[in-house]
């Protein structure tokens, strides 16, 4: 050893830090496993078909089973999901939801029946509404989406 580490040795020593002192605690370990939520897809958000209006007009579907202002068919998107029963979740949705037809686009605002539940004995709906603006220039055809996605997540 050199004379460096030596004096550094000898200091610690000097110091007290030649005496070592433990302590030991024990602890205990645990895990809890839930239920996997699965979500089932009943129904797609539809807006149905409508006329190219004269003025900006705001078409809208209910996250609910009925009451929609939107065209011929609108029907809101349903889910079912279950879960571990007792355990909280909350709801959630993409936003916005871009729909496409070609080159062209639309954005939808999604809205949903619930935000946050307790998972029960049976499983919960959820339902998927959502508004759109459809303007006069609005280029005609069909306008899809594949991207969009519900979540729903233990709390």
């Amino acid at each position: 050893m050199n004379l460096k580490r030596y004096l550094i040795l000898a200091l610690a020593l000097l110091l007290g830090g030649g005496m070592a002192s433990a302590a030991t605690q024990t602890f205990s370990t645990s895990i809890v496993i839930r239920q996997a939520i699965v979500i089932t897809k009943t129904s797609d958000l539809l807006f149905g078909t409508i006329e190219l209006p004269t003025g900006s007009t705001l078409y809208t579907v209910a996250a609910a089973a009925t009451g929609h202002t939107a065209g011929v068919g609108a029907a809101a998107g349903e889910f079912t999901a279950a879960g571990e029963s007792g355990a909280p979740a909350t709801v959630s949705v993409t936003s916005p939801i871009v729909i496409v037809n070609g080159p062209n686009n639309l954005s939808v605002t999604p809205t949903l029946s619930t935000a946050a539940f307790t998972f029960g004995g049976t499983a919960q709906t959820i339902f998927v509404g959502g508004s759109v603006t459809v303007a006069p220039a609005t280029v005609t055809g069909t306008y899809t989406n594949s991207t969009a996605t519900l979540t729903v997540l233990y709390q």
